[in-house]
């Protein structure tokens, strides 16, 4: 079963568990990669028992200042599980008078980099940051540990925490301070070069202590760009079916054969990369994309920039999602598990053992939750 608590974000202290008969009446969230999912969850304030006054209210759902966190509590053994299904910093509400619910919106952990710039108001000075010699996965770490560690101030620092992995390489840029980038795009920026990894924000509820806290977990610290976990197996035919609900969305949409990266000049000096397949009579059309990366003058990482799109998007993306009990889930499944599934005798799905990469998850207050898979 689900449990809901709102908590300080910076300290990651819980400040209110919603339990039993003051439980949410609804609750939708989720979880992704290489970006942040939302939440929606309803609270029947009059419901509520303690004597929360107006000012309380006010209090626990402050924007930024709180996250509500979605929690797993296994019925059987009782245990609450450490990893949290979603943890998202409250973005606004909803209040009807009439039925007293309080709507609250969430959204996880990763928007505040939208927030962050390597450098806060007042440290413009030492905006400037010069990293070299990384892997990209260790750009990623040094980008997020200017935006959101080092005490630039009081409000600065963020509860964020890293696997530990190796973060020396060949990689290296200079984020000069006028142009005022902020971290988000500099780190999809990585993760969309040639052996970019995929990173998620993992909530984490801590035994000892209570707080929560977010684990950055980076692909390619073990070998290859993806995340990984525990391998969950499902039938999908058969008399012991404990998948449903199975779709797979095909989309041409994004598909390109060919890549321009533009970087920083203008003009006939304006550097750029390039890329393409291999072209081949009867293959796809030519489909030529330009992307803009104006605030990069490395050639060779603008060439592996369009290396990596033309990668990506050389084929339909393909979309498997399923329902599955969560207790069959959790507590260890998570994004980036191998999702094994059996299939026998279907029109358009293989037949046999087919291995899928979770990369994201939905659910609401009930028992099953949405997995998104792709190929592996």
């Amino acid at each position: 079963m689900y449990e809901v608590t709102i908590s300080d974000t910076q300290s990651g202290d819980a400040l209110l568990a919603f339990t039993g008969d003051e439980a949410p009446s609804a609750c939708t969230w989720g979880t992704r990669i290489n970006g942040f999912d939302t939440g929606q969850t309803t609270f029947e304030t009059r419901a509520i028992g303690g004597g929360l006054t107006r000012a309380d209210w006010r209090e626990l759902i402050d924007p930024w200042r709180r996250t509500v966190d979605v929690g797993w509590r296994d019925d059987t053994t009782g245990i609450l599980s450490p990893l949290l299904p979603h943890s998202g910093l409250i973005m606004g509400w909803n209040y009807d008078k009439n039925t007293g619910q309080m709507s609250v919106a969430s959204a996880e952990a990763r928007t505040i980099l939208t927030r962050r710039m390597l450098f806060g108001v007042g440290t413009y000075g030492i905006g400037t940051r010069v990293i070299t010699e990384k892997s990209i996965a260790g750009m990623i770490k040094q980008i997020l540990w200017y935006a959101t560690q080092g005490n630039l101030s009081v409000v600065w620092n963020m509860p964020f925490e890293f696997e530990l992995f190796q973060e020396s390489g060949i990689h290296g840029s200079t984020y000069w301070n006028y142009l005022f980038e902020d971290a988000e795009q500099l780190i999809s920026d990585w993760q969309n070069t040639a052996g970019g990894p995929d990173v998620h924000w993992q909530g984490r509820r801590h035994d000892d202590t209570g707080k929560r806290d977010w684990l950055v977990r980076i692909g390619g610290t073990a070998g290859g760009p993806r995340l990984t976990g525990a391998v969950k197996q499902y039938m999908s035919a058969g008399e012991a079916i404990d998948i449903f609900n199975v779709t797979e969305a095909g989309d041409g949409t994004p598909m390109r054969t060919g890549t321009m990266a533009l970087g920083s000049g203008s003009d006939e000096d304006i550097l750029h990369g390039e890329a393409a397949t291999v072209a081949v009579p009867g293959g796809y059309p030519s489909l030529d994309v330009v992307d803009q990366f104006t605030n990069i003058d490395d050639l060779e990482r603008l060439t592996a920039l369009a290396v990596a799109g033309t990668a990506a998007a050389k084929e339909p993306t393909k979309q498997l999602a399923g329902d599955v009990l969560a207790r069959d889930f959790f507590p260890d499944g998570q994004v980036g598990s191998t999702i094994d599934i059996w299939d026998q005798d279907d029109m358009w799905l293989d037949d046999g053992w087919t291995s899928r990469y979770c990369v994201g998850f939905t659910g609401d207050l009930n028992e099953t939750i949405k997995l998104q898979m792709q190929g592996v």
